[in-house]
């Protein structure tokens, strides 16, 4: 499930956090969760990733639990 820098892509983490793909790029985009934007080699293009912790302290947050 984890690329090879240890690092979720959009699609792994929407299935890891059950959210769909959609919904979390809002999210990146409203900032209300952490994400880092790469640019794609020779692009303009960038892609988002996710590190599985800073998504499992999200998880905890919406649920509440500390």
């Amino acid at each position: 499930m984890l690329s090879q820098n240890g690092m979720l892509t959009i699609g792994e983490a929407s299935k890891y956090i059950n959210m769909s793909e959609n919904q979390l790029y809002d999210m990146c985009c409203m900032k209300q969760i952490t994400h880092v934007r790469v640019r794609v080699k020779s692009s303009a293009d960038f892609k988002i990733l996710f590190r599985r912790k800073n998504l499992e302290n999200w998880l905890m947050r919406e649920s509440g639990e500390k």
